[in-house]
């Protein structure tokens, strides 16, 4: 089948993050919404391959499931997170939980799963060894910025940078997943 005629994969982008103050959650909200259109509008290489949501707890909690019950099952059916770290983030249980479902103890992705990690506050733990050896963003994409905060408080261009790094990386793992591919046999 052309390319041009082959249905886009869909997949869903989980991202996990810790309750916050209200000034703090302002900068995760402009973060989800940036993120949200360099994925549903993506460049050139990724245009015909993939259909990308994003799930959001305060977009997409609904109707009278649990609150935990509702996080599980987006994780459990995305193929892909974006952590937003902090010392809330690691204290808080259910970001535990949700993380759970995408790496291993030792922070290996689990099968079919990716993570990508967002320092939203605070600098980098050189302690946390599940993620040493994993590409942290902002820094990851080279503008500079140890955390969220910093990079929204830049240039917009920074921020287009860096969010569109990611969303090129998530399109990667998305690609590299084969999600929604069928195999066939010879």
């Amino acid at each position: 089948m052309p390319a041009r005629l082959a249905r886009k994969v869909s997949a869903t982008v989980f991202v996990s993050h810790p309750w916050e103050i209200a000034e703090v959650e302002a900068y995760v909200d402009g973060f989800i919404e940036l993120l949200q259109m360099k994925l549903r509008h993506p460049p050139a290489t990724w245009r015909d391959k993939f259909d990308v949501s994003v799930w959001f707890d305060r977009k997409n909690i609904y109707g009278y499931q649990t609150f935990s019950a509702q996080t599980d099952a987006a994780c459990a059916t995305a193929p892909v997170a974006v952590f937003l770290i902090s010392s809330r983030w690691f204290a808080s249980e259910g970001c535990q939980r949700e993380a759970r479902f995408f790496h291993t103890p030792t922070g290996a992705d689990k099968a079919g799963k990716r993570y990508f990690l967002m320092q939203l506050s605070g600098q980098r733990d050189p302690d946390e060894r599940r993620f040493q050896t994993r590409p942290h963003y902002p820094e990851h994409a080279g503008t500079g910025h140890r955390n969220l905060i910093e990079l929204w408080d830049s240039s917009p261009s920074d921020r287009d940078l860096t969010i569109g790094c990611l969303a090129h990386d998530i399109f990667a793992a998305l690609d590299d997943l084969r999600v929604g591919r069928r195999r066939t046999t010879p």
